[in-house]
């Protein structure tokens, strides 16, 4: 996490301590600040999964600049113009930028492999990179390449899918989670209590604690499951969060 967002969140969570509110009030405000600023790290996510789905169409329609007796380096200008997305266009320019300053085009992957932080499309431009120095066929490679990295994917999402339905699973646990939280504060007025007062009053700052936390790890959990990272969770969390927030609230 970047460091001025964690000196933000911190400066953020110090002033709600202090703050004289209601405590439960002041947890809910602290869980959906840190949420908010954690859509920040969703939005990469998305760009990172766009990058990914981009990637075998960009080497399929390189391959087919090269079949047609374009240079390396023309065919990479050329795909300049096409729309592959936010981020693999950035990264096309880069390499074509390379090029242009005479930088070899397998020391230019090697450099652009640095700049990835996606695993899988990291991995296939050093397989690229290793395969080039070898003489391998440049065009039938970047279709070959296309085609394996496509398939890879394919196969990944297909037994991503094959679990998702557990997360309808953990939607079910939370509001069980709630409901039996609930239904023990109800039950607490039908008992004898010392103090009933201050003691359903513990029970319910220490209720939304533990329902707050469950929010949160349940969403990363539901993104974990659904689409194998815990930053996809993200938006699951910020909306348990809120149904949270609002179920304390009219605790």
């Amino acid at each position: 996490m970047d460091k001025r967002i964690i000196f933000i969140l911190s400066f953020i969570t110090l002033f709600l301590i202090v703050l004289k509110i209601d405590p439960i009030i002041k947890l809910a405000l602290i869980a959906l600040i840190f949420s908010l600023f954690s859509l920040k790290y969703f939005k990469e996510y998305i760009e990172d999964q766009e990058l990914e789905r981009n990637f075998p169409i960009f080497l399929r329609d390189l391959s087919q600049y090269i079949k047609i007796g374009q240079p390396l380096p023309i065919a990479v200008r050329s795909l300049m113009n096409n729309n592959y997305g936010k981020k693999l266009n950035q990264y096309i320019k880069y390499l074509h930028l390379q090029m242009e300053y005479g930088v070899p085009f397998n020391k230019a992957l090697i450099n652009l492999t640095r700049k990835i932080n996606v695993k899988s499309v990291r991995q296939s431009l050093s397989i690229l990179s290793s395969l080039l120095t070898r003489g391998s066929g440049t065009s039938e490679l970047f279709e070959s390449m296309s085609e394996m990295f496509y398939v890879s994917n394919s196969l990944k999402k297909e037994r991503l899918s094959n679990v998702r339905y557990l997360a309808f699973s953990y939607y079910g646990l939370f509001i069980l989670v709630i409901l039996v939280i609930y239904a023990v504060y109800r039950f607490m007025y039908f008992v004898p209590l010392g103090n009933s007062f201050e003691v359903m009053n513990a029970y319910k700052q220490v209720s939304s604690v533990f329902i707050l936390l469950n929010a949160l790890f349940t969403g990363l959990v539901i993104g974990k499951v659904s689409e194998g990272k815990i930053v996809a969770g993200i938006v699951h969390s910020i909306f348990l969060l809120v149904v949270s927030t609002i179920f304390i609230l009219v605790f």
